[in-house]
């Protein structure tokens, strides 16, 4: 997807808006904090913003779009049951516009959510 946050925007926002300056926990995936894109910042900010420190706050970051030109939600997906330990929360940003990813490949997506959803 190719987009970054800074840590230390992160900072900014948190003394600009009063709030507890936590770090973000845990980056799984690249990250380059010299070149932030605005929609990943903004996500990063606005979620330490509401989630009042309350849930420790994780960055999932993959590689560009698939070869289609789709989001890779699927790579995404799978990554998570690589993981240990699971995020409680997921917020997403990203679209793909239905009619551009087979149905084969909704499907599968399909069923990564409803597998990860069952784990509460």
């Amino acid at each position: 997807m190719n987009q970054y946050y800074s840590p230390n925007d992160l900072v900014d926002f948190e003394k600009d808006f009063g709030l507890p300056l936590v770090p973000i926990a845990n980056t799984i995936g690249p990250n380059d904090p010299t070149d932030p894109g605005i929609e990943a910042s903004l996500d990063v900010q606005y979620l330490m913003g509401v989630n009042n420190c309350s849930i420790e706050t994780w960055v999932i970051s993959t590689a560009l779009t698939t070869p289609s030109g789709n989001e890779p939600f699927l790579t995404f997906l799978s990554g998570l049951s690589n993981l240990t330990q699971v995020p409680y929360l997921i917020s997403m940003s990203y679209q793909d516009y239905e009619y551009t990813v087979s149905e084969s490949y909704a499907q599968s997506c399909n069923q990564e959510f409803m597998a990860y959803s069952l784990q509460g």
